[in-house]
């Protein structure tokens, strides 16, 4: 549904929370999204902002999915997926620690991640897919 959300206008950057559990095990953390909720919102085609509105209605949402909300993601649109310092300090800004991002590019078909853990490191994210 993630990537999906982001070609209902691929020239614009959208972006939406992931629900579910972080945990660690064996000196990693894992951040495993049982859940997204996302808004039909568009930036334009080099910035996307989440707004308080917004905000508050993914922490609502966490009662319907029944999951912790662990992070947000967005698109780049026609940009690569690479994470930018204004990305950091969002993640940080709105979201504070043990939370997750994730950028994805519709053009170039490719999804990064970061996590920010609770000393405010930030660390690249391996994403798997569940089968």
């Amino acid at each position: 549904m993630m990537i999906k959300h982001t070609f209902d206008d691929p020239l614009k950057e959208c972006g939406g929370f992931l629900y579910g559990s972080v945990f660690k095990e064996d000196d990693s953390v894992y951040c495993d999204v049982d859940a997204i909720y996302y808004e039909k919102r568009f930036g334009n085609d080099h910035e996307f902002t989440f707004g308080f509105t917004y905000i508050r209605n993914a922490y609502k949402a966490e009662k319907i999915v029944g999951h912790k909300l662990i992070g947000t993601y967005h698109s780049h649109g026609t940009y690569p997926a690479v994470f930018s310092d204004i990305d950091r300090n969002n993640l940080q800004k709105y979201f504070g620690e043990n939370k997750i991002t994730i950028v994805y590019s519709p053009k170039y078909s490719h999804l990064v991640g970061e996590f920010l853990d609770e000393d405010k490191k930030s660390y690249k994210a391996k994403i798997l897919t569940k089968k």
